[in-house]
């Protein structure tokens, strides 16, 4: 059964910091957190679901923001993300990937970096993801 959460995602993209909270419904099944929110920036409406399991996790949103990135420390993965009619592949390759639960939260946390097909320079970025489910009887 979704549970309702509170959805914490502070980040960094090339040393520029943002934080974002959002309303969203969690699920823990077949050994996977599963966890939903609506990213509401403006006249921007993103639906964001990630899987996210104890080797990878996967990032699948739909909307003004468009695009599947799976994270994995044992293999490069290629994405293509679409944003406001631009559309720009890159290959992630995850340095970090680590998921921690306790009674109340559940916390993801990556860094990763991503290159782009035009250049070799690559922008290096952290998430930390929580999952405020309040105290579990």
């Amino acid at each position: 059964m979704t549970q309702q959460a509170i959805i914490k995602i502070e980040s960094t993209l090339d040393g520029e910091k943002l934080y974002n909270e959002y309303s969203g419904g969690y699920v823990f099944k077949n050994n996977a957190h599963n966890i939903a929110y609506t990213d509401l920036s403006g006249n921007a409406v993103t639906k964001t679901a990630i899987e996210a399991n104890e080797e990878k996790m996967l990032l699948h949103r739909v909307g003004a923001f468009n695009g599947d990135m799976l994270f994995d420390r044992l293999t490069d993965t290629v994405t293509r993300y679409d944003a406001f009619s631009l559309t720009q592949g890159f290959l992630v390759h995850t340095y970090e990937y680590n998921v921690e639960t306790n009674n109340s939260d559940v916390v993801i946390s990556l860094k990763y970096g991503l290159i782009d097909g035009k250049n070799e320079n690559e922008i290096v970025a952290t998430q930390k993801i929580t999952v405020n489910l309040g105290e579990k009887s």
